[in-house]
């Protein structure tokens, strides 16, 4: 009896190692949107934009390893882990099951966000007397640059331009930007006080990732809010509007643009952003980076008080 016990147990031993050497191996999935892996899937001969994620500081090997891939770097960023990079389609999902890397995303492109609307951003009593000494709070529009305007005078600062080299982002071509830093801190000087900005003494830091048509780059964003960061200590910036974006295309916790978010927002910055224009809530209304935690997220409603952002 014993003897056809212990058989019975051997022959149920080997049943059960047939079992999971029979079973399908897992795979891992690639750490990459789907929007990404798609793009790459129709075209996997041409060069895609993206922006690649790693675990820490990407290392040179890191670097080498896109080159392998065929691909190229374009940004290595200085605070965020993460690098922009061109890389063809049949690249993707491969570097995509690195180890090292944390998320493949698109490198998108994001757009000035803006609808005509009856309410207003602005008052229509006069202002108080701006007195825009070196203690206003200094106000970073991350836009399509700042065009000099009446309203905003002397307090209309020099900026940086991620657009137009040598430039210092107080220029507009696309007009959004200005409109955007007027609302925030214009003094109604062109309408006799008529028309005032919600920060009426508040000093205007442009900082330019949008060109004329109103549309740049993830990466360009990315980098501008990294730039504010770094250079918040001279420039003493307390709040970033960054009116602009595109649909969340991945998980806010692997999205770079949340990432910069975060970025600045360590160093001590508000950061104002726009919810979009889909309308309403719910699961892929808002935008990134509105989709940032520690973003202030800003809808509005349109003259019938009906939310479309």
């Amino acid at each position: 009896m014993a003897r056809h016990s212990r058989l019975g147990t051997h022959l149920a031993a080997l049943a059960l190692v047939l079992a999971a050497s029979a079973a399908p191996a897992l795979v891992a999935a690639p750490h990459a949107s789907r929007a990404v892996l798609d793009l790459a899937a129709s075209w996997p001969l041409d060069p895609h934009p993206v922006i690649v994620s790693y675990v820490d500081r990407p290392s040179e090997a890191d670097l080498e390893r896109i080159a392998m891939l065929d691909g190229r770097v374009r940004r290595v960023f200085g605070l965020v882990d993460a690098v922009a990079a061109d890389l063809p389609g049949w690249a993707v999902e491969t570097l995509a099951l690195d180890a090292r890397v944390r998320w493949v995303a698109l490198d998108a492109r994001v757009a000035a966000l803006d609808r005509s609307t009856a309410s207003s951003a602005s008052t229509s009593v006069p202002s108080p007397a701006p007195s825009p000494g070196s203690g206003s709070p200094v106000v970073a529009v991350v836009d399509s640059g700042v065009a000099p305007h009446p309203d905003l005078g002397p307090r209309l600062l020099a900026g940086v331009d991620l657009v137009t080299p040598g430039s210092d982002g107080r220029i507009d071509p696309c007009g959004h930007g200005t409109h955007v830093a007027g609302i925030v801190a214009g003094d109604g000087a062109a309408s006799g006080g008529v028309v005032v900005g919600r920060a009426p003494t508040a000093r205007v830091l442009p900082v330019r990732v949008l060109g004329a048509d109103g549309t740049g780059r993830t990466s360009d964003v990315v980098a501008a809010l990294e730039w504010l960061a770094v250079h918040r200590p001279e420039n003493r910036v307390a709040v970033a509007v960054v009116a602009l974006g595109h649909p969340a295309l991945e998980p806010a916790a692997v999205d770079p643009l949340v990432a910069a978010v975060d970025v600045l927002s360590d160093a001590g910055v508000l950061v104002v952003t726009a919810a979009g224009n889909d309308g309403g809530a719910g699961a892929g209304r808002v935008w990134s980076p509105g989709t940032a935690p520690r973003a202030l997220t800003v809808g509005a409603v349109d003259g019938d008080r009906r939310p479309f952002g």
